[in-house]
């Protein structure tokens, strides 16, 4: 399969997507959406200050700014509606499925067995992402928003090396998979020594401390996944 016919696959799998998506974008607010959006309506309707609507948010250990502020820009270009802000959301998850059909292409064609289908499986596992259920939630569910953002940039809950002379990827390790609860890496990584390797350590709002291989970007550590069930 040629790159043109994976890129219309990926762009039919962006349509079906709107589809599905598009009557629950007529829900009403759900959760805990009303309480973290109202101060953004109040913003738009002159009620009180944008710095307000913008870090008032208490939410985790450092807020909502980033996400509150595209939910602001939101509700300036499109009103407050409930439909308005999934409509948002739905952007967010189509433009987080572009992000992420370009980082698996590129990945998979660094496997001289996959480089030559790497697009179309690109397409193919995007599409299985773009229309998964367990997405809905993150669509539908308004103040989801910052799962959205953390995705977008695909490296919010990632430590990435990139090559300095040339922005060459050289190695990346996820910490937070699937992130719906704004797990993403807060701090900076720090370069240590470790084991006598060079080595990173990066810490995640869970607590957990990851330690790196600086060269291959291999956990110098044992790490353990558990299962949800």
């Amino acid at each position: 399969m040629t790159r043109p016919v994976a890129r219309w696959l990926l762009v039919g799998a962006l349509l079906v997507t709107v589809l599905v998506y598009w009557v629950g974008l007529n829900g009403p607010f759900v959760m805990d959406d009303p309480n973290n959006l109202d101060p953004i309506k109040q913003w738009l309707h002159g009620e009180n200050s944008w710095r307000y609507a913008l870090l008032g948010n208490t939410a985790g250990l450092f807020g909502r700014a980033l996400s509150m502020a595209t939910l602001m820009a939101n509700a300036w270009l499109a009103g407050d509606s409930p439909h308005a802000f999934k409509l948002g959301n739905l952007v967010f998850h189509l433009a987080c499925g572009v992000v992420g059909w370009q980082v698996l292409r590129r990945a998979l064609a660094r496997d001289p067995n996959l480089a030559t289908d790497a697009d179309p499986a690109a397409a193919l596992l995007t599409a299985l992402w773009l229309l998964h259920p367990l997405n809905v939630s993150t669509v539908l569910y308004v103040i989801q928003r910052m799962a959205q953002v953390s995705t977008l940039p695909g490296s919010a809950n990632s430590v990435v090396a990139l090559k300095a002379s040339t922005g060459a990827f050289v190695w990346g390790f996820q910490v937070v998979h699937h992130d719906l609860w704004d797990y993403d890496v807060a701090s900076q990584p720090v370069l240590i020594e470790y084991g006598g390797k060079p080595a990173v350590a990066v810490t995640t709002k869970m607590g957990n401390v990851f330690v790196l291989d600086r060269l291959t970007g291999k956990p110098l550590h044992t790490v353990e996944v558990g299962r949800g069930d």
